[in-house]
């Protein structure tokens, strides 16, 4: 028996590239928090590096399978909106690959938080509560 998995192609720049043009539109970021909030209601995390969200006709959809018991330490809040922030940081690591750009130390799997953290603040409290 053969098994498929079928997706659908959602037309639209993934998070990561959009950031990467320096966009930081307050109504994605909106959505951003709506879809954590959500989430850890039902005690779930997921992977919110913008590279596994795609922005299509306005909305934002998340296109990644990770999907976890939530954990504070790997919330929106504590870890998925420094990438968000770190534009500059975002662009090169697609342009390089290189994680450097994006988290210190390099492969750690955690991201650069300085001089982010105004603006990680200034969302959460326009969008977090």
């Amino acid at each position: 028996e053969r098994q498929y998995l079928i997706k659908e192609f959602i037309d639209g720049p993934t998070a990561a590239e959009w950031l990467a043009k320096g966009n930081h539109d307050d109504a994605v970021i909106s959505q951003l928090f709506r879809l954590s909030r959500k989430l850890r209601r039902a005690h779930l995390n997921i992977d919110y590096f913008p590279t596994n969200f795609v922005l299509s006709r306005g909305k934002l959809v998340y296109i990644d399978y990770e999907l976890n018991l939530y954990d504070p330490k790997w919330g929106l809040e504590n870890w998925g909106l420094y990438y968000w922030a770190n534009a500059a940081g975002m662009a090169r690591y697609l342009r390089s690959g290189d994680a450097a750009a994006i988290n210190l130390p390099p492969d750690s799997g955690e991201p650069l938080r300085e001089p982010f953290q105004a603006q990680v603040e200034k969302w959460i409290e326009a969008y977090g509560k």
